[in-house]
């Protein structure tokens, strides 16, 4: 999912990168200027392909964008080649909506290392992001789930014990 942040506290830089785009009233809402640019190749919003591919069985991704307006979409995969961050266009796409909509993007075979992010570009005033997700079209099966913990307990032991019930109950 991509997320927004809950405040601003000039932490607004880990969730996007924004020049012409401003939020709605509600907050969750970005407005966008003709031309304005909102950069989702951050910390919390940019999808780490190479994580992905090799600890899950996800091999092809799609994104999923709420939108109205008119927004140019470009998908990125940057990684790192020596001290050089080589970045290139992997997906490219125009959509436009009078009205709120969804629009899934087909973005093709997860690369095995890198990030994915994407960046909008508003064709026109007041177009609007209101979120999306990464996700995938493959059928998965579960996984078997092998997973090592090391925790300082040092009178801890409580919020230790209660906190790996939860998590074996999510596994």
């Amino acid at each position: 999912k991509i997320v927004s942040p809950e405040r601003k506290d000039g932490t607004e830089k880990l969730y996007y990168r924004g020049n012409g785009v401003h939020t709605a009233a509600d907050e969750d809402t970005f407005v966008m200027n003709q031309n304005g640019v909102m950069d989702m190749i951050t910390y919390f919003n940019g999808f780490s392909a190479g994580k992905w591919r090799k600890y899950t069985k996800v091999t092809h991704l799609d994104l999923t964008i709420d939108f109205c307006g008119h927004i140019s979409v470009s998908v990125y995969h940057k990684k790192k080649v020596g001290s050089t961050i080589v970045s290139r266009i992997i997906y490219r796409m125009d959509v436009s909506s009078k009205e709120r909509t969804s629009q899934t993007m087909y973005i093709g075979s997860l690369p095995s290392e890198g990030i994915i992010g994407f960046v909008l570009t508003s064709k026109q005033d007041n177009s609007c992001f209101f979120g999306g997700f990464y996700g995938t079209r493959e059928r998965l099966d579960v996984k078997d789930v092998h997973i090592g913990i090391g925790i300082c307990t040092f009178k801890r032991e409580a919020y230790v014990k209660r906190n790996m019930q939860i998590l074996k109950a999510q596994i």
